[in-house]
């Protein structure tokens, strides 16, 4: 026993550290070597390639988007608290310069779907976190920007597939996205995805705005009474009304759901994730989009090691979890079977 907690005591205290050295040391070597950034661009909007898709800030996002993720997976408590301020604040932000530079008419079609697909994948983690009940106390604001930025995406994504992709300029580009195969924007895919993002705005949307509403309104009330947790929510008293018991009735049947759906959400939402990388890569790739390559450039540098300390973050959340559960599994078995030697690996 004491030799496998030194085995895991060495994990978790080397393994995020050599990650992020080795993450340094691979962007450095692909910086160094290439030199594509002393070209011009001739496809897309400049502003956009330097300033929003650049190599670094994908990386960097995504890198970002597992690392919170992982931290949000079902289990850790309190682990994901500040995931969901995080997520929407650079949702936000993004969005922010999207409508610029929309607005402005300095981004192609094929460009501003690359972008809301970015987006769209920082809203992972925000959603995933809100089935965590144990980091809603605190987090009154974060909801309301969770709410805000599920808003904008939402009614961003319409606009785009209404009327703003017929709009756009060119800019050089094959206005083509990805979806499984490269699709034209104005072919039948357009239709598709209009429909499909109604679908959602219409049976969804109110759903998950009404959830935002009342974990924003429990996280308050939370605050007001100066609760850490909300197992005051679950307290009997005896001079309860009928409506008191009831509403705690309907919140205990909430909190099983939810957490029951939890796991669920993560692994839909994993595939999701993938699947935003790969429909973003792709989109670059069949518009021949040429983004900021110079990971050395402070535009690019900086996001990018933003993001490798978050994804080596989540990782070590995720080993940590893992050693307290093999710790309670081991106190749990010392309790039964106190005579029994017992390794987390397996075997007694």
């Amino acid at each position: 026993m004491r030799q496998s907690l030194c085995i895991t005591d060495v994990l978790v205290k080397e393994i995020p550290m050599y990650l992020l050295l080795s993450i340094c040391l691979w962007t450095t070597t692909l910086a160094s070597s290439d030199d594509q950034h002393l070209t011009k661009r001739y496809n897309g909007s400049s502003f956009a390639a330097s300033d929003i898709y650049g190599l670094g800030i994908r990386i960097g996002l995504y890198c970002q988007a597992i690392g919170m993720f992982l931290a949000a997976i079902p289990g850790p408590k309190r682990a994901s608290i500040g995931i969901k301020l995080t997520s929407s604040g650079y949702m936000i932000a993004i969005l922010t310069s999207w409508t610029v530079l929309v607005q402005r008419q300095e981004m192609s079609p094929c460009e501003g779907w690359l972008i809301l697909t970015l987006t769209g994948m920082l809203a992972i983690p925000a959603a995933v976190t809100c089935y965590d009940f144990d980091s809603i106390i605190g987090e009154t604001f974060a909801f309301d920007l969770v709410f805000l930025s599920f808003l904008w995406t939402t009614s961003s994504a319409l606009w785009f597939w209404a009327t703003l992709y017929q709009s756009l300029p060119l800019l050089g580009t094959n206005d083509l996205v990805w979806f499984f195969v490269n699709v034209n924007i104005t072919g039948w895919f357009r239709i598709f995805a209009l429909v499909l993002n109604s679908l959602e705005a219409l049976l969804i949307g109110p759903s998950a705005i009404v959830a935002i509403l009342c974990w924003s309104f429990i996280a308050f009330i939370a605050y007001l009474a100066g609760q850490d947790d909300l197992k005051f929510l679950e307290v009997e008293t005896p001079d309860e009304s009928d409506w008191q018991r009831n509403s705690r009735a309907y919140w205990l049947n909430w909190k099983k759901g939810a957490k029951e759906a939890a796991s669920s959400a993560w692994i839909f939402s994993s595939f999701n994730y993938i699947f935003s990388i790969v429909a973003a890569e792709m989109i670059i790739r069949a518009n021949d989009l040429s983004p900021q390559t110079d990971l050395l450039q402070p535009g690019q540098l900086i996001p990018l090691t933003i993001g490798a300390v978050t994804l080596v973050d989540g990782i070590f959340t995720v080993i940590r979890w893992r050693r307290v559960q093999k710790e309670m599994a081991n106190n749990a078995h010392e309790r039964a079977n106190p005579d029994v030697a017992w390794s987390p690996y397996g075997g007694v």
